[in-house]
């Protein structure tokens, strides 16, 4: 199951931007979960803000991931503060990037639901206006994403001299991905 996991840290890493967008995650330092935070970027949820943790069975990746939220969630999908996936169970069998898709079907599950009912529609706008504030006591003690407010020009900056910093960097060794993720554990575990 390790090597499972590392490959597919490593493949989220990589992902593009347009894919992670809104996504915010990071692998527990149990190393049984990713923790993350979801900023809807449209749909009935729109602006709100939501903690998850996508717990791993221990006979991952033949199992799906489970999809917990921190606070309450208002959605047909979500049964008792977890993403109901079952609908996938059977399309997602042979795919060994379980965490992946379900990351995917996450935001899609959101951004694309927009309720019939009106009634409906103002508990999903209740729910977008009460999400996390992630300054909140309650998260696990391992959940730790700094965020600060949006100032334009450190963020502009910040942006530049990363884009810069990764245009002269020298290609990742063979298995950089493995050791980035090897170490990335081990400072959770002692951090």
């Amino acid at each position: 199951m390790e090597a499972a996991l590392q490959a597919e840290w490593a493949e989220w890493c990589g992902a593009s931007v347009a894919e992670k967008r809104g996504l915010y995650v990071a692998p527990a330092a149990s190393g049984d979960a990713w923790h993350g935070l979801m900023f809807i970027a449209s749909g009935a949820f729109q602006g709100a803000t939501f903690a998850f943790a996508l717990s791993i069975p221990r006979d991952y990746p033949a199992a799906l991931p489970r999809c917990r939220f921190f606070t309450t969630v208002l959605h047909p999908d979500v049964r008792d503060q977890v993403l109901d996936l079952s609908a996938h169970e059977a399309a997602w069998a042979d795919d060994p990037h379980k965490l992946i898709l379900t990351l995917r079907t996450l935001r899609e599950t959101f951004e694309s639901w927009n309720p019939p009912d009106p009634n409906m529609a103002r508990a999903a706008k209740s729910c977008a206006e009460r999400a996390v504030d992630v300054r909140h006591a309650g998260l696990p003690r391992d959940f730790a994403i700094p965020i600060s407010e949006y100032q334009p020009a450190k963020h502009a900056q910040t942006k530049h001299d990363l884009l810069r910093d990764a245009a002269s960097a020298p290609p990742p060794a063979a298995g950089a991905a493995s050791d980035f993720f090897q170490r990335l554990m081990a400072n959770q575990r002692t951090g």
